[in-house]
């Protein structure tokens, strides 16, 4: 890893230089390839929903080679400016495209999609954001739909702190649970003691309801 972008450098095993940014994602495409076979997929194409600066699509064109291509979205505008410097500047951009908002829909409407990705999104967005982007992936009858939330429960914020339980709006879309487990599954006490404990969800589009 680098230090590239304030990426903060930790040395480990040897002097190997990791960073949340790097163990992050990799521990996130480790459950996608563990519940999806990821890396034997044909050309997926994954939409990440939230995109932020890029830090998943970087490590998805890294790490699967047979990736069709990684969309990159993000309601802050701000977010799709990085995003898209960051992309370029990696490398990334033959197979990660960053979409702004207002150009999403349309994008993605005539698109075959495999998996949509959410990491720490949702869990900063009121209920009706969450029910837009929910209409959208069910709509484009998307197969699979990847969760991260800020902790274990599937909430939403709302404008006066409050949070809403949103997974009402996914088994109505017909959306549901396959595959769950938390972030540091391979260590109860790094679960306990670690940073940022949370939990991986894996949602499929039931075609037989």
């Amino acid at each position: 890893d680098d230090d590239a972008f304030g990426n903060y450098l930790v040395r480990a095993n040897g002097c190997r230089a990791v960073s949340r940014d790097l163990l992050d994602s990799v521990l996130e495409i480790n459950f996608l390839n563990q519940n999806l076979n990821l890396s034997r997929l044909q050309n997926p194409v994954i939409l990440d929903i939230g995109a932020g600066y890029g830090r998943l699509a970087h490590r998805l064109v890294q790490a699967v080679s047979k990736l069709g291509s990684v969309l990159c979205t993000d309601a802050v505008p701000e977010s799709t400016f990085l995003c898209e410097f960051y992309l370029r500047y990696r490398g990334c951009e033959t197979k990660a495209k960053v979409l702004p908002l207002d150009e999403v829909e349309r994008e993605v409407r005539n698109l075959r999609i495999d998996i949509a990705t959410n990491v720490h999104s949702f869990g900063e967005c009121p209920l009706d954001s969450i029910r837009w982007w929910l209409d959208l992936i069910s709509a484009n009858q998307i197969q699979y739909l990847f969760i991260v939330p800020n902790g274990e429960v599937l909430e939403s914020w709302e404008p006066d702190n409050s949070h809403i339980d949103y997974l009402p709006l996914l088994l109505a879309r017909r959306y549901k649970l396959v595959a769950k487990q938390s972030n540091y599954v391979q260590s109860s006490t790094v679960q306990r003691y670690g940073l940022y404990p949370c939990f991986y969800y894996l949602f499929a589009r039931d075609e037989q309801s």
